[in-house]
């Protein structure tokens, strides 16, 4: 570094001299003007010299310009040197059980990664693997991801990865074949978080009575069941009734079963997505099921949501359903009338029936808010205002 400023200091000093020789040569044309000129040949020789120092000046001036580039990159580099040097020490203070002790309490949790989705490796001892039980039990109360730095013989310790998966469930992935084929400790890993169910042995996914145990710790360990418990109803319903969202993974002909789907969408209507397409143009099942769900009535067919029957008893159930119908009968007084007697707000969706004054004050009885909805002569309707003001139950 210190050589390179040198050769710089000498570059920048030539050119201030070349620079200052031009300047000298300029003043002396000048004054060889004002004595009446040289001849031609000088000036030629004059010319030729002038040209010959710009030549210089400039050559110069593009060595400090490339000195100066240099410059920069050995700082960069310096920089570089010390960062690696940092970094290297960083991982040195990884080593150590008490350097282990304050990771685990501060950002061992946010170091340690997990991909729910990597497949399955044999055990690979990790760089800070450790054989101390007596500490391991304790972090792994504290992080149950810690179990990652057990021996082998550690990860294959009942009452250690135990703990570990009470406190973290998919610390399973870690623990020997032999324990994520323990039913005991793969139900305490699926109660933590179901997704665990996906390291457990294969003859566990496989079983009926355990995979209803599972599920019933956690829905979401119906995803990682065998093909053949997917397609089991007294697997699937239990998952069900926690999660209706699970039908996506049951298979496709209990996809078409009408009673299964039908205990799926009593909870939440969007599972119906998930349900053979043929029942949502199924007239008999549409009628069953906008009974349970009236907000179903969204994901029939079109067909179906201009049936007077199917999307009467969807309103009936869910008032709001009533946006959800056919043109024509959002136009139907029947259809209109039960929806706001479900629902008040349903007031709306009513078209021209918010000037109807016998709809209007249905939807007032069931909701005071849907006032806002009325025509504008209502709502300044004493009679309206009076019953919006004293309703004070609204159940819409």
């Amino acid at each position: 570094m210190a050589a390179t400023r040198a050769r710089v200091a000498a570059q920048e000093a030539e050119a201030a001299q070349l620079a200052k020789e031009a300047a000298q040569d300029a003043a002396q044309d000048d004054d060889d003007d004002d004595d009446g000129g040289p001849d031609d040949e000088e000036l030629a020789r004059r010319r030729a010299e002038a040209a010959e120092k710009k030549k210089a000046i400039d050559a110069a001036n593009e060595v400090k310009r490339l000195a100066g580039i240099a410059q920069v990159e050995e700082e960069k580099h310096k920089w570089a040197k010390q960062e690696s040097k940092a970094a290297s020490s960083i991982q040195a203070r990884w080593k150590g059980k008490q350097e282990r002790k304050r990771l685990l309490k501060g950002a061992a949790g946010g170091l340690i990664f997990m991909n729910t989705m990597k497949p399955k490796r044999e055990h690979k001892p990790h760089p800070n693997e450790t054989s101390d039980r007596e500490w391991l039990m304790e972090a792994v109360q504290e992080n149950g991801f810690t179990l990652r730095f057990a021996c082998e013989k550690l990860l294959d310790d009942k009452q250690l990865v135990l703990a570990a998966v009470k406190q973290a469930g998919l610390a399973l992935e870690y623990a020997s074949e032999r324990l994520q084929n323990l039913p005991e400790i793969v139900l305490a890993a699926v109660a933590q978080n179901g997704l665990a169910f996906k390291y457990a042995d294969k003859e566990l996914k496989s079983n009926a009575k355990f995979g209803v145990k599972a599920v019933c710790k956690s829905a979401q360990a119906f995803e990682f069941c065998s093909e053949t418990l997917q397609a089991d109803r007294e697997v699937l319903l239990p998952a069900l009734l926690e999660d209706p969202m699970m039908l996506r993974f049951a298979s496709s002909e209990l996809r078409r079963n009408t009673g299964v789907v039908l205990i799926a969408i009593m909870k939440k209507a969007k599972a119906l997505e998930w349900a053979a397409a043929e029942l949502r143009c199924d007239r008999a099942f549409m009628k069953a099921a906008v009974r349970r769900n009236g907000q179903v009535l969204r994901y029939a067919s079109m067909q179906l949501r201009g049936d007077h029957e199917v999307v009467l008893g969807a309103v009936k159930n869910y008032g709001l359903s009533l946006m959800l119908a056919s043109s024509e009968l959002r136009k139907d007084r029947e259809i209109v009338m039960a929806a706001v007697q479900s629902q008040g707000l349903a007031l709306q969706h009513a078209g021209l029936f918010r000037k109807d004054r016998e709809v209007v004050m249905e939807a007032l009885l069931n909701n005071t808010s849907s006032l806002k909805y009325a025509h504008a002569e209502f709502r300044q309707d004493p009679e309206m205002m009076a019953t919006s003001m004293f309703q004070n139950d609204p159940k819409g």
